[in-house]
């Protein structure tokens, strides 16, 4: 993202810039209970979560497996990232069972709601059943109706992979 000639590359450096420059929509409750909540969604997805399934990092892991063509490579890659991904969406999955509403956190779409629509981007991808996770797929659902997460899907940029 650029601001007046200033890069932000990370997501959460995004996140937190949009929070403060646009506080009419904020994205943290003002409940501390419930940003406590949402910074704990966002931290399984953001910290423990995604980076595991770095393009650099599942690479390596497949890499060290000796592969011997370019698709069990692939099928490691998908395999590495899946075990991740599930882990991870069974994390959230326990959490929302304690506080979601209409969303992950109460009934407000907040930060936790923006990290994980795009995770369950990547659990789609690699064939993820999202039917073991019926918070997480019942929050989605609600997300998935409004306009502003449906015009941002990763397969609907101009420079998605296909």
């Amino acid at each position: 993202m650029l601001v007046d000639g200033h890069a932000i590359a990370q997501s959460g450096a995004i996140l937190e810039y949009l929070e403060e420059a646009y506080p009419a929509k904020p994205l943290l409750p003002r409940d501390l209970i419930e940003r406590a909540q949402v910074r704990n969604l966002s931290g399984i997805i953001g910290c423990d979560t995604q980076p595991a399934q770095s393009i650099g990092l599942s690479a390596k892991v497949a890499d060290l497996q000796s592969p011997t063509s370019d698709q069990e490579r692939q099928a490691l890659v998908m395999a590495w990232n899946k075990h991740w991904i599930e882990r991870g969406l069974r994390a959230v999955e326990d959490e929302l069972t304690r506080c979601a509403g209409r969303y992950c956190v109460g009934d407000e779409v907040s930060l936790a709601d923006v990290y994980l629509l795009p995770q369950v981007h990547n659990a789609r991808i690699c064939k993820v059943d999202l039917a073991e996770y019926p918070a997480i797929s019942r929050v989605v659902g609600e997300l998935e109706q409004l306009p502003a997460f449906a015009s941002s899907r990763p397969d609907t940029q101009p420079d998605a992979v296909q």
